[in-house]
């Protein structure tokens, strides 16, 4: 205790801080306290003049001496507010403060004069009931310097106030779940945290910051602890930038816009789980954003970090994702452009759904897995997929691609698209628009709306397309492979029509073959030839390519090419063309009740088969040698 009455110490120079105004529109200007305090706290002693500590276990006015060992705290002094138990009435400080460095434990303080700590500020609350400060007055703490919160028990600031902190400030020291959370507005929605500074959560156990209040991030948010933290104050604003190094940051109640930017370190979480915010600033990092609840609006954003939408709704006017983007479920929301640059993984069993008006574009590989997949929901807007990549249907069981309306959802599949599942894939209420590779290796893919194909559409053996639409299949590109294309009003063939991944059959129900269409048969090296089989009617026309595959022409040789129910009248090809075999080769076309057949009438002299094998003959082209045969047979040959 002291005894005698401390000297009074010279007054400080009082300093005279204009500020201009400011050039830059964007320019945010501090507050003049701050500001003097910072360019007085650089002039000071790197040690405290008096350290003085609070000793009324009652509580009491921070004004009155006689509550501090060595009286009240002067702005070069450092302020111990830590007594042994927790003051039940408080202490209170009523005239705006100025000190050096400022220590808390056991708080119960009552802030209604500005409070401003120009050096180091600790918060330890170990014991058994939390620390809490309130405000009144609308009063502020400015904490200049750094401050250290640390402790195992809770921490909470109250009532219509700011505690702003400009320097460092460090949390950590929880032993225990939920040990050291911070409450920003226990019961008030006016209370504000604002880090200006590098905020670092090291904790070791799961913690949160919580309350009614608001968490305004300007400076740097790190979380560094391998533990989960969850910010669920009634507003948090990230204008700044939100590093989570380590862990998992959970943010259960974002709103607002946010302008920062947000980096997510390998083997780390951010996980946006509730809540309408709307991002502006950058992501980057090798760790995962987990969008798991609320609406999120993401404009631009997304440099290769892995994405993963689970329970929440992504929205935005215009979004790119170049990281893996991984979808269990949820919904894309309408109105905009998402572009994924990256992988692409569709996987559980809920549906993914993808809003009205929203124009989707895959670039890499899309793997689906379950779950089915809708395309435009909420209005009547256009809405695309587009696949610029290799999309892959590998589920085994029976799934749905489905839209809202022909005209209205469209699927286009610009690149390749493979399904390797056994089951059926069910494409309805939307076209189909294959520009690019359609490869159905296993089960079957059935098209109730429409089927569009100036690509490629196989088909392996066992595997099939069916097009129950009522128009039919017009094709102006190729349909191929050993298994079964088929439309119940009909294919209209104005492409190619290639059966066979080699020599194979491709079987279909009823085909036009238009004038301007080709069907393509091969003759193979053991005398086998391609094979078209169709169950229905066809109508002849267009030219019969014949291709060589290593056949060596016998004379005598039978090929069935066409099989079919029935022909149309006397319908028959318009030409031939022969491709890879010696002059000399004539074939009789042979039209039966139900199939069409090749017989080899002539062949090539010995020395054209010759050159012919040595692969040194020019094709040919067509030379028609008389017309039509009687009983439905043409003869040709080169």
């Amino acid at each position: 205790m002291r005894l005698q009455p401390r000297a009074a110490k010279a007054r400080p120079y009082h300093l005279n801080i204009h500020h201009p105004a400011p050039r830059d529109p964007g320019y945010r200007k501090w507050p003049i306290r701050l500001l003097a305090a910072g360019l007085l706290c650089a002039s000071l002693p790197a040690a405290h003049a008096v350290t003085t500590s609070w000793i009324a276990a009652g509580g009491g006015n921070w004004e009155d001496a006689a509550n501090w060992s060595a009286g009240v705290p002067q702005m070069s002094d450092m302020a111990l507010v830590t007594p042994l138990t927790k003051p039940a009435s408080g202490v209170v400080i009523n005239t705006a403060t100025t000190i050096a460095g400022l220590g808390l434990a056991n708080v119960n303080m009552r802030v209604a004069a500005d409070l401003t700590v120009t050096g180091a500020t600790t918060w330890d609350e170990s014991g058994a009931f939390a620390g809490n400060i309130t405000f009144a007055n609308a009063a502020n703490i400015w904490l200049a310097g750094s401050l250290s919160l640390t402790g195992n028990t809770a921490k909470g600031v109250n009532n219509t106030g700011v505690l702003d902190l400009a320097g460092a400030t460090s949390w950590s020291g929880s032993l225990s779940a939920g040990g050291s959370n911070l409450t920003v507005g226990i019961t008030s929605p006016n209370t504000v945290m604002r880090n200006r500074g590098v905020f670092t959560d090291s904790n070791g156990f799961d913690t949160s910051i919580s309350g009614r209040g608001t968490f305004d991030n300007q400076g740097n948010f790190v979380k560094s602890g391998a533990s989960l933290t969850r910010i669920d104050v009634a507003d948090f604003r990230n204008s700044g930038s939100v590093t989570v190094s380590a862990g998992t940051l959970v943010l259960p109640t974002m709103s607002g816009v946010h302008s920062g930017s947000w980096q997510v370190n390998a083997g780390s979480v951010l996980n946006i789980a509730g809540g309408t915010p709307t991002l502006t600033g950058t992501l980057g990092g090798g760790g995962t954003l987990l969008i798991s609840g609320g609406t999120v609006t993401v404009e631009g954003f997304g440099r290769n970090v892995p994405t993963l939408l689970d329970g929440g709704t992504l929205a935005g006017s215009h979004q790119v994702f170049d990281g893996p983007f991984t979808w269990r479920t949820g919904a894309l929301a309408g109105n905009g452009i998402t572009l994924l640059t990256g992988t692409v993984t569709l996987e559980g069993s809920a549906a993914k759904v993808i809003g009205a008006g929203r124009d989707v574009t895959s670039y890499g590989q899309t793997t689906w897995s379950g779950g089915a997949l809708t395309i435009g929901q909420g209005g009547a807007l256009p809405t695309t997929f587009v696949n610029n990549g290799e999309f892959r249907d590998i589920d085994g069981g029976s799934r749905t691609l489905n839209g809202i309306g022909f005209g209205l959802s469209t699927f286009v599949n610009a690149d390749g698209y493979v399904k390797t599942g056994a089951g059926r894939t069910l494409v309805s209420s939307l076209l189909f628009d294959n520009q690019g590779s359609l490869d159905v290796r296993a089960g079957l893919m059935q098209f109730t709306a429409g089927l569009s194909n100036s690509g490629l559409i196989h088909t392996a053996a066992g595997a099939g397309v069916l097009v129950t639409a009522a128009v039919p299949l017009e094709n102006t590109g190729t349909l191929a492979g050993d298994g079964a294309i088929d439309a119940v009003m009909s294919i209209i063939n104005r492409g190619l029509i290639s059966p066979g991944s080699s020599i194979g059959t491709l079987t279909a129900g009823s085909v036009t073959l238009a004038p301007e269409g080709t069907l393509k048969i091969e003759l193979g090296d053991a005398g086998e030839a391609d094979l078209l089989k169709l169950t229905g009617t066809v109508v002849l026309g267009g030219t019969l390519d014949l291709w060589n595959a290593g056949y060596t022409p016998q004379l005598g040789d039978s090929f069935e090419v066409l099989q079919f129910g029935s022909r149309s009248g006397t319908s028959s090809f318009d030409a031939i063309r022969l491709n890879g075999f010696g002059q000399g080769l004539v074939f009789d076309v042979l039209y039966g009740t139900g199939d069409v057949r090749l017989v080899v009438t002539a062949v090539p002299e010995p020395g054209v088969v010759a050159l012919w094998l040595t692969g040194l003959c020019v094709l040919g082209g067509l030379a028609r040698r008389g017309g039509r045969a009687k009983g439905g047979a043409q003869n040709f040959g080169i």
